[in-house]
C-alpha cells in the first residue's frame, strides 16, 4: 500500500519514497500536531489539504501554481461538503453525545469505497 516509485519526499527525510507513504504520513504529523483549524461545523480538513498538496503536486511534476491551486480546491472541497453535511459531532452540556446520522452513515461507505480489497 505504502510502496511506489520513489517520486516524493517525506517530511524530515531526504529519501524519494512512493507517494502514498508521504501523503499519509504529513497528513497525520499534522494532525499529531494540532496543526488544525476547526471550521465552523466542527471539521479539521485544513491539514489533509495542506500536507498532501505538496506532495502529490512533487510526485507528478507539477509547479508550485498548481500546488497552490491544489490546497485551495482541496480546503474549498473540504469547507463545501462539511458545510453540506453539517456538524459532524452532537454535544449537550458539553459532553459529546455520538455522530449526526449523516456522518455515522457516510464514514463506513468512505472506507469500503477507498478499500485496497473492495
Amino acid at each position: 500500500m505504502f510502496g511506489g516509485p520513489g517520486t516524493a519526499s517525506l517530511s524530515g527525510s531526504t529519501l524519494p519514497v512512493g507517494t502514498a507513504r508521504p501523503l499519509y504520513t504529513n497528513a497525520r504529523l499534522s494532525n499529531l500536531l494540532d496543526l488544525d483549524e476547526i471550521y465552523p461545523v466542527g471539521v479539521h480538513f485544513g491539514g489533509a489539504a495542506v500536507c498532501t498538496a505538496p506532495r502529490a503536486s512533487e510526485s507528478e511534476r507539477k509547479s508550485a501554481a498548481d500546488m497552490v491551486v491544489g490546497i485551495v480546491a482541496g480546503y474549498e472541497a473540504g469547507a463545501r461538503i462539511a458545510s453540506a453535511v453539517g456538524t459532524m459531532m452532537i454535544v449537550r452540556g458539553g459532553q459529546g453525545q455520538g455522530f449526526s446520522k449523516t456522518w455515522g452513515v457516510a464514514a463506513p461507505v468512505a472506507v469500503a469505497a477507498t478499500s485496497p480489497w473492495s
